[in-house]
């Protein structure tokens, strides 16, 4: 790839030559999940990267998206790549409308430093549109990276408008990086042809999740003690906003079933949101088994992750489920629900864990009793998680990245 990158013309502002092509990636805010993917990105040299940032959240925003407490994320967000923030002139800055990003000065931005291409993450922002129509003006090809998929239930009006309308704004980018099956299967349903899309999966600091391993973290023994977890138990473990998309109700009442079934079963519940105190209440209602350990930031999820036996993601809707990603690398089999996106690249078929219905509190009941019952299943599991998840890899992502990047380069140049 790097004598490829090497034959392609590079774009300066000033007419200087450079080694390598130069690639402008728009994003919302820092995101704990990207950054692994961007400081990949900076650290292979293939490609000159800087990110353009055009917002930066505060602890109470964090909380108003649905972690249900204010806070800040322990790791670094801005380490290890070239960053930006643009200014946003929004009259109410935020992320979760697409006014919220309002981001005019990105042409300029662009023009004065000779981008060879452009990469936004989505299209539900006005600053996303305002990068695309700047790329355009300047004559930059532009990436689009999205995990949408077809699996969102939606009504036959809307379905139409989008048949009707997204070939048409599909067909504005010129390549497109999926995240997995269903999001790829999205962009050919739209039009897109199978050979301008490129596989660039959602990944994690997966150094973060391996440490454990090399005894960093506190033993399995002395964490269940830390928490009350039954030493001898097979701990079920929920981890993510308390809130009714991630169904954690339900995964108590599973949890309640499966415990009369087969009394080794405990759980352990990460995180708070608008449904926490709901859980307390059943908890103690059901005298379920169960820890609830509220809201732990990234560094303490690798701990939780040693005392556990088995991830559930019972969710009612997931484009991705990216702690399924954390789960498998700390060797957790898991059980997803099938409107978890990441169910047909990980789980399905895989002998990694389970898929059910959603909102069946019966099925996913059933899955957990034959994980906790059957020792060996569950260790083949695990010992299948950690060989596959190697392949959703920083390195993985990054390489998806090289080659769309110089794929729409060559093509802009012919």
């Amino acid at each position: 790839m790097c004598g490829v990158a090497n034959t392609l013309p590079r774009r300066t502002a000033n007419g200087q030559s450079r080694n390598s092509l130069r690639l402008a990636i728009l994003a919302t805010h820092p995101i704990q999940y990207h950054t692994p993917w961007y400081r990949g990105l900076a650290a292979d040299g293939r490609l000159q990267v800087k990110v353009f940032y055009c917002h930066r959240a505060t602890p109470g925003q964090q909380a108003e998206a649905g972690f249900g407490v204010p806070f800040e994320w322990d790791i670094p967000l801005l380490d290890g790549y070239e960053y930006e923030f643009l200014e946003n002139v929004a009259s109410n800055p935020q992320t979760s409308s697409f006014s919220g990003l309002d981001v005019p000065g990105i042409y300029k931005s662009l023009g004065a430093e000779g981008f060879d291409a452009v990469l936004v993450n989505g299209w539900n922002h006005k600053a996303c549109w305002q990068t695309v129509w700047a790329a355009k003006r300047l004559g930059i090809p532009v990436l689009v990276r999205g995990d949408s998929h077809l699996h969102t239930p939606r009504s036959e009006a809307k379905s139409l408008v989008k048949d009707l309308a997204y070939p048409w704004m599909l067909r504005l980018f010129d390549g497109y990086l999926s995240v997995g099956q269903w999001s790829r299967e999205y962009y050919v349903h739209y039009g897109v042809p199978e050979n301008q899309v490129f596989h660039v999966p959602h990944v994690i600091d997966e150094a973060l999740f391996t440490k454990r391993d090399k005894g960093s973290y506190c033993t399995r023994e002395a964490t269940r003690m830390k928490w009350n977890l039954p030493t001898e138990a097979i701990v079920f473990l929920f981890v993510g906003k308390f809130t009714a998309l991630k169904n954690p109700t339900l995964f108590l009442d599973a949890l309640r079933r499966s415990h009369g079934i087969q009394p080794n079963i405990a759980g352990f519940m990460v995180g708070d949101g608008p449904e926490s105190r709901s859980c307390e209440v059943l908890a103690r209602e059901w005298q379920v088994p169960v820890t609830l350990a509220g809201f732990i930031n990234q560094t303490g999820l690798p701990e939780i992750f040693s005392a556990s036996d088995v991830l559930v993601l019972p969710s009612a809707q997931e484009t991705w489920g990216i702690v399924v990603n954390e789960a498998m690398w700390s060797g957790l089999p898991c059980i997803v629900s099938d409107q978890v996106g990441c169910g047909p690249d990980l789980i399905a078929g895989k002998g990694t864990g389970e898929v059910f219905p959603v909102g069946d509190h019966d099925a996913l009941a059933q899955a957990m009793v034959q994980l906790a019952g059957d020792a060996e299943y569950r260790r083949g599991c695990s010992a299948r998680a950690k060989e596959l998840i190697k392949q959703y890899s920083v390195s993985s992502a990054v390489e998806g990245t090289v080659q769309a990047v110089i794929s729409v380069v060559k093509e802009s140049v012919r």
